[in-house]
C-alpha cells in the first residue's frame, strides 16, 4: 500500500515538473500533493502489522475457546441432566403440596385438637391414678400409697397424709 501511495506522489511530483505550469494547476497540484501526504499519514498511522497481529490473536483465542465449549459439552449434558431432574422433583412437590392443609384446614383441626384436649382434662379429673378410690378432681392426696388405699378418708388422705391444693 506505501509503494502505491509513493508511486502516486512519484507521479504527481513528474507532473508538476514537467507540465507547464499553470497556476490553477500548481494550486490544485499542491492541494492533491497535500492530500496524498495526509493520506499517506493516515494510512501509516493505522499500523497495519499491529491489526494484522491482533487479527491472528483474536483467530487463536477463538480456536481456544471453542476447543474449550467442545471440552465442556459432556459437562453441559450432565447439567442439563440434573436440571431436568430438579425440575422433575420440584414439579412433583407442588403436585403434592395441592393436598397439604390450607390455614383453614389447620384452623379445624387445632379446633378439634383443643375440644379433644377438653375432653382428657375431663377424663384426667374423673380417673383415680392413686386407686385409693377417690377421683382425681377432690383427691388432695394424691400419690397415697397402696397399702393405705383401703384406708382414706373422702378426701383421698390416709392417716398421716398431707392434702396438697389441687392448684398444685
Amino acid at each position: 500500500m506505501k509503494k502505491f501511495i509513493l508511486s502516486i506522489l512519484a507521479v504527481s511530483i513528474t507532473l508538476l515538473t514537467t507540465a507547464c505550469m499553470n497556476p490553477s494547476m500548481e494550486d490544485g497540484l499542491e492541494k492533491m500533493d497535500k492530500a496524498l501526504a495526509e493520506l499517506a499519514a493516515a494510512i501509516e498511522a493505522l499500523n497495519i502489522p499491529q491489526i494484522q497481529a491482533d487479527l491472528e490473536q483474536m483467530n487463536i483465542d477463538a480456536a481456544q475457546m471453542l476447543e474449550t465449549v467442545n471440552g465442556l459439552e459432556g459437562d453441559w449434558e450432565v447439567s442439563m441432566q440434573a436440571f431436568d431432574e430438579l425440575h422433575e422433583r420440584l414439579q412433583s412437590i407442588l403436585a403434592q403440596s395441592e393436598n397439604w392443609a390450607t390455614s383453614e384446614d389447620m384452623a379445624g383441626l387445632l379446633e378439634q385438637v383443643e375440644k379433644f384436649g377438653d375432653g382428657v382434662d375431663l377424663l384426667v379429673l374423673q380417673a383415680d391414678y392413686d386407686y385409693d378410690g377417690v377421683i382425681n378432681a377432690i383427691d388432695q392426696c394424691p400419690n397415697t400409697p397402696l397399702s393405705e388405699i383401703n384406708n382414706v378418708n373422702a378426701q383421698g388422705c390416709a392417716a398421716g397424709e398431707t392434702p396438697v391444693s389441687n392448684g398444685d
